[in-house]
């Protein structure tokens, strides 16, 4: 019986390599990672996703699931040949590897969970309809539920951007507080105080992430369009 077999038993064996089995499954997941790049790319959904971007006038693709899957997947691509190239180098820095190996790690699992909740957030949405059309709920019953579920799926797809990023709600919570304070402190009062705080916080960031927070808080009424572009124009223009 397998329990009787020492082999099947890989952490009670003396010849158990931790290492190496973070190896084995940090491999396995680049290797998916390679297969979903491959099939958006051979499915022709890559091209999909470009011509919807170019007649998105009214920004319905923009907020759409479908774009944040497509814009993650993009994200993927990008990073696996930054791991590539990392890999090739006679000189290949180990712990840059492991880096890359967790964003692309991070990127996978936040697809997977992305695509799970937007199927379970699709068919929450056709249930209630189903409840309004069969007349046990009202219509404002109907738009509060909506709305909540609207909500849910947004965060969700918040989650998976933000994997594409590098960063997790742990990350996003104190930081985009940090930026929000010292960005409306500064849109109040362009002081050289508030001036100098906010491009200090803003540059000591890498760029992708400075940019979503500030679009962040320009989506949920924080900050204006105006002060996030100068934002990004003036204290990440060297960055």
């Amino acid at each position: 019986m397998w329990f009787d077999d020492d082999s099947q038993d890989e952490w009670g064996s003396e010849n158990y390599d931790p290492e190496s089995s973070d190896s084995e499954d940090s491999e396995e997941i680049i290797d998916k990672a390679r297969e979903i790049v491959a099939d958006f790319r051979s499915s022709g959904a890559a091209d999909e996703h470009m011509e919807n971007k170019r007649h998105d006038d009214h920004c319905e693709y923009r907020t759409s699931g479908e774009n944040r899957i497509a814009e993650q997947i993009l994200q993927l691509e990008k990073i696996l040949e930054e791991y590539d190239q990392a890999y090739s180098d006679p000189y290949k820095d180990f712990v840059e590897l492991d880096v890359y190996a967790g964003r692309i790690k991070l990127i996978v699992e936040s697809l997977d969970e992305y695509r799970s909740k937007l199927d379970y957030y699709d068919q929450k949405e056709r249930k209630i309809q189903d409840l309004y059309d069969s007349g046990k709920i009202s219509a404002q019953e109907m738009d509060d539920r909506l709305t909540e579920t609207g909500f849910r799926k947004q965060r969700a797809g918040t989650r998976t951007e933000m994997a594409g990023i590098g960063m997790t709600y742990d990350d996003l919570g104190e930081i985009s507080d940090r930026v929000n304070h010292l960005a409306v402190d500064f849109q109040l009062q362009d002081d050289g105080d508030s001036r100098h705080k906010i491009f200090l916080l803003l540059r000591a960031m890498d760029r992708e992430k400075a940019v979503y927070l500030l679009e962040q808080a320009v989506n949920d009424g924080i900050i204006s369009q105006t002060t996030a572009d100068y934002l990004i124009t003036h204290a990440l223009r060297s960055h």
